[in-house]
């Protein structure tokens, strides 16, 4: 995968697997770091992509491995955070997320 490749392929799938972490994490700060880590950590190991049509479905196992990850260590620890408190503010933000990209 190419530099520009990488650059249309993370530009079309940040937002998908941002809002999939969001949604998993209910924490913007933490959703933005894993996808950012998961984007990163897909751009470094390209060269062991050998199918380019399995991208997404590779950075979103990238991502739920970082996930399940950060859960491990936190379990157990008591943590303030930015919660979204009410869901519906998620809902009605993917959805204008996704009539922007569709």
């Amino acid at each position: 995968m190419t530099e520009s490749e990488y650059r249309a392929f993370y530009d079309k799938n940040y937002g998908l697997v941002f809002y999939w972490l969001l949604g998993r994490t209910k924490n913007r700060a933490e959703a933005e770091d894993i996808c950012s880590e998961a984007f990163l950590i897909a751009w470094e190991k390209r060269a062991a992509l050998k199918d380019t049509t399995r991208a997404k479905s590779w950075v979103m196992s990238i991502a739920s491995n970082l996930h399940s990850q950060s859960y491990r260590k936190k379990r157990g620890k008591v943590e303030l955070s930015e919660e979204i408190q009410d869901p519906r503010d998620f809902t009605a933000e993917l959805r204008h997320y996704l009539e922007l990209k569709y």
